[in-house]
């Protein structure tokens, strides 16, 4: 989509973020699971926001079917318009796009997260005690056991 609306955008990584493979992150402190992370990649110049609204115009529908939806703004708040520089997603099973673009001084900004993949026995119960944070034993996710769920208590 980039390319198509804005062919003058050139993507490079320029940060490597570290790859989650021995557990998620919170609530379970990376104790089970499997969370794969993306590197940072950077696009300059940035798409015009004529581009911009274009480029995410064609992707609503398609973030749509796939069961995302915004999360560009904080909690409580309706999400930013369409065409807005924040076009981050995310889905319930924790998975999230990071889309940003950019100005004349900065670049579009992007990066993925698979969110948690807990092993097959944990799909469909909660984690044995001993694999819970100790400050929060009654801790799970939400969207695969039911409310309530999610941390009760401050991580740490």
């Amino acid at each position: 989509m980039i390319a198509k609306y804005s062919p003058q955008t050139r993507f490079s990584t320029g940060v490597t973020v570290s790859h989650l493979t021995n557990g998620c992150n919170d609530p379970f402190t990376r104790t089970i699971g499997r969370q794969e992370a993306s590197e940072l990649f950077f696009g300059r110049p940035a798409p015009t926001p004529q581009q911009w609204l274009q480029i995410v115009t064609e992707l609503a529908p398609v973030f749509k079917a796939a069961g995302f939806r915004p999360n560009n703004s904080v909690p409580g708040d309706p999400p930013q318009p369409l065409g807005a520089p924040n076009y981050s997603q995310i889905r319930d099973d924790g998975v999230t796009i990071n889309l940003v673009n950019g100005d004349n001084r900065g670049p579009l900004g992007y990066s993925y997260n698979t969110g948690c993949h807990l092993p097959a026995a944990w799909r469909t119960a909660p984690p044995p005690l001993n694999m819970r944070p100790a400050n929060d034993p009654d801790v799970h996710y939400p969207y695969l056991y039911g409310s309530p769920g999610g941390r009760t208590r401050d991580a740490y």
